[in-house]
């Protein structure tokens, strides 16, 4: 297997670790157990986690590479570098640095800490970010192998609200939180849209635009709700050719190995071997 030096890592690169030893490519999908974004050379690394080796943490945060050490570490490179490095900045964005002020975090949301434990069954003490990890939303995807991941008007605008979000510097999901797979993948998504944007090939209702910072199921007026999905599936179908088609699958309800399984169907994203510990 080839190995790569963290010194040759890009932003965008995904890096994925392993309890056990990777043979070959063949093996990746079934062997690995978390993912991360490589996003630069001064921040590292970022990803959604349900724990920091510094503090009782969970959500989206940066890490440096020394975490790359732990457990052996692999690569996958998006081939389209300008997309790559823009889901790295988008996942900057939505990351707490490492080193922040702990406690003056937890003075500040005391309330909603409280209000998110006191909801979880499991990892009650750890100090939900402002993005947490996704604790219930990682089991019912695990628990579903059925789950339909595929691209939808749903998707799309879960994708579309999280570039919304992205560009308003707002947490990703200040709530329900998002675990590691989903947030990569959310990031690229993201990533896509505002590229799209940029070259005027991404044209959108204005309908879902206003409602893009919340979920239409969640629209008390049931006229409006219908309205709003109707113009969702219309632009689903029209704004969707700029999305690349690699992208095209539902991130919430897809677990990493669904994820991979997704990226290395096609020769977009490329399996660069393992990191020179």
């Amino acid at each position: 297997m080839e190995t790569i030096k963290i010194s040759d890592l890009r932003p965008g690169d995904i890096l994925l670790t392993s309890y056990y030893h990777i043979a070959d490519e063949t093996e990746l999908v079934d062997k690995v157990n978390h993912c991360m974004l490589w996003v630069d050379h001064e921040k590292n690394i970022v990803h959604a986690t349900d724990g920091s080796p510094n503090y009782a943490l969970d959500g989206i945060f940066q890490h440096s590479s020394s975490i790359l050490n732990k457990q052996p570490a692999y690569v996958i490179r998006c081939v389209d570098r300008a997309l790559a490095i823009q889901a790295a900045k988008y996942a900057i964005g939505w990351s707490i640095k490492s080193g922040f002020e702990f406690e003056n975090y937890k003075d500040k949301h005391k309330k909603r800490i409280i209000e998110i434990q006191e909801q979880r069954r499991e990892h009650k003490e750890a100090i939900p970010l402002e993005t947490p990890f996704g604790y219930a939303r990682l089991v019912t995807v695990l628990s579903d192998q059925d789950i339909d991941i595929s691209w939808s008007p749903p998707a799309f605008f879960k994708a579309y609200q999280a570039y919304i979000r992205a560009e308003s510097k707002v947490p990703l999901s200040k709530n329900k939180g998002v675990f590691c797979s989903q947030f990569i993948l959310t990031c690229y998504q993201a990533a896509a849209i505002k590229i799209a944007i940029s070259k005027r090939k991404f044209n959108i209702n204005s309908a879902i635009e206003t409602q893009a910072m919340r979920d239409p199921h969640h629209l008390s007026n049931k006229k409006s709700k219908s309205e709003l999905i109707m113009k969702i599936h219309e632009s689903t179908a029209r704004s969707s050719k700029a999305i690349p088609d690699y992208l095209h699958v539902y991130a919430k309800k897809s677990d990493l190995e669904k994820v991979l399984r997704f990226f290395l169907s096609n020769g977009d994203f490329v399996f660069m071997g393992r990191v020179e510990p």
